[in-house]
């Protein structure tokens, strides 16, 4: 790895290069960095007991997929789909409680969230509580009924994806682990999630080096080295943020210079190193009640503004993209197929501050892409909007005056739908999202996006403008949305008691490195 003092660069006009770090891609988990993207994904939850658990669990090392392994999955996926498709990739995390069962101390890990089953936290995050007890919670009300070890199988196949995973499990239970929780989830058709919106468009871009190489990195680099922004951003739209935010023992991000390295991110343990925590929530989805608020939210604009407002429109007011991706900033008229099938412009936006064009190399040819308009006052997409609220992009917050501090909070989100595709009548069919988010700081990453912007009418922009629609909750039931006029007059507050994404349960869990699992034979 590098330190500070290794860091290189000229800062000629705004471009920089930056020496990034070397990642330790044979000792992370595969999922945390690169991401296993497959089509189907099963979830395993598993209880550590018999005295031949540890054994068990220390023979995963030679299982578990490392950054390099799902690399090379994922290249020759792109290139020879044929001959990954019915290979699976496997990575594990751990909750405190399992770790504490492994006879690892947890004590010094420092995050708070980690120590407590989701259930314990549930009233801080939203979640329907009765009675001090989650409300609806499928897994993790408390640690009984919390995974000790969560396993992630991922694959093409669904045959070879179970297959895999019926393997690990007769395998568990013969070393003494006891089966608690498997479920599977896979992609929708067009990778949408039930609510009919293509998800997992913008992810930040994680530096680093997969190897000596000095161009080898994680996060393919687009821009020109002559751009101003060289340096800044991965392609159009993706900044380019230091591994410590996502995996303990790299550089993290600094919000007033995102060019040079931050101290490096620790837990609290030198065993956390290489290791990531790991946030699931298993978040039900009620499609019809969210096509009733868009109706209602369509029928109130047209009232009040005397244009026929239909409610595709309006449901994407409330997650700030039409439902194939196009940014609201970049056309608000509706679907826009030459911007959301150009991967070079349906990300490419900034509420303000950002750049106007930047210029990439796409596929040997040399390009100027140009940035959808700003729009600082919530005009075009409006403050309440999912993707506004989690990611305020080249704004100032409730947090900073720095734009930039909003990289220190974003995720790397590995979510997969759950359960069959809303046809209008399988209302009463489970169905729903596994949220999957890896991260170094539940409470600054998680917590902050969940807790102090989603859930909350008045952050991140300094305006009582409502909650994020989607997926934010309200203890008190009371949630809304403002919509605002040109002249910055309030012509609409619309509330709702109501919530189309459901808390089903879940757990904070710690996705240790390789070695971590090669040590424990070594002092079992």
């Amino acid at each position: 790895m590098l330190s500070s003092d290794d860091q290189v660069g000229d800062r000629t006009g705004e471009a920089m290069a930056v020496a990034e770090e070397l990642l330790q891609v044979d000792d992370i988990q595969g999922n945390v960095l690169r991401g296993f993207n497959t089509a189907v994904l099963d979830l395993i939850g598993l209880k550590i007991a018999g005295t031949g658990a540890r054994t068990w669990i220390a023979s995963l090392a030679d299982d578990i997929d490392s950054v390099s392994s799902t690399h090379g999955y994922r290249l020759q996926r792109s290139f020879a789909p044929e001959a990954t498709a019915e290979s699976v990739q496997i990575n594990a995390a751990f909750s405190a409680r399992g770790l504490k069962n492994l006879g690892m101390p947890v004590d010094s890990v420092k995050d708070g969230f980690f120590q407590s089953p989701m259930g314990a936290l549930a009233g801080s995050l939203g979640d329907p509580v009765v009675a001090g007890k989650p409300s609806g919670y499928r897994l993790g009300t408390d640690w009984d009924d919390t995974p000790d070890l969560l396993l992630l199988v991922g694959g093409e196949s669904q045959t070879a994806v179970a297959q895999a995973g019926d393997a690990l499990i007769v395998a568990a239970k013969a070393a003494g682990l006891e089966l608690c929780y498997h479920e599977s989830g896979a992609k929708l058709p067009g990778d949408v999630e039930h609510f009919g919106f293509r998800d997992g468009i913008s992810q930040p871009g994680v530096r680093g080096r997969l190897s000596a190489k000095a161009d080898d990195f994680l996060t393919p680099r687009l821009l020109v080295p002559d751009d101003a922004n060289f340096g800044r951003f991965s392609k159009p739209g993706q900044q380019l943020v230091w591994p410590g935010q996502f995996v303990f023992g790299y550089a993290t991000q600094l919000p007033h210079d995102p060019f040079s390295l931050g101290p490096k991110s620790t837990g609290g343990a030198a065993w956390m190193e290489n290791g990531s925590f790991l946030v699931f929530r298993r978040l039900g989805q009620d499609v019809p009640r969210f096509q009733a608020f868009a109706s209602e939210l369509a029928s109130s604009l047209t009232r009040i503004t005397g244009r026929n407002v239909n409610a595709e429109y309006a449901a994407a007011l409330v997650v700030g993209r039409w439902p194939d991706g196009t940014p609201l900033l970049a056309d608000g008229t509706g679907p826009n197929p030459t911007i959301s099938g150009d991967d070079m412009l349906v990300n490419f936006f900034s509420y303000a501050g950002g750049p106007d064009r930047l210029n990439i190399r796409d596929g040997g040819a040399l390009r100027t892409v140009s940035s959808a308009p700003a729009d600082p006052k919530g005009l075009s997409c409006p403050m309440f909007a999912h993707i506004r609220k989690v990611n305020p992009r080249g704004l100032p917050t409730d947090q900073d005056t720095i734009p930039d501090q909003t990289l220190t909070m974003q995720m790397l989100r590995r979510g997969i739908p759950f359960g069959p595709k809303y046809t209008g009548n399988n209302a009463g069919d489970c169905r729903g999202l596994f949220f999957l988010a890896y991260m170094t700081s539940i409470q600054r990453q998680f917590a902050q996006l969940n807790r102090v912007w989603m859930n909350n009418s008045g952050a991140p922009e300094l305006h009582d403008e409502g909650f994020d629609m989607l997926v934010g909750q309200a203890a008190k039931g009371d949630r809304f949305l403002t919509m605002r006029d040109a002249q910055g007059n309030e012509i609409l507050r619309l509330p709702s008691a109501d919530n189309w994404v459901l808390p089903t349960g879940g757990a904070f869990l710690f996705a240790p490195s390789i070695s971590f699992f090669r040590n424990l034979a070594l002092t079992s």
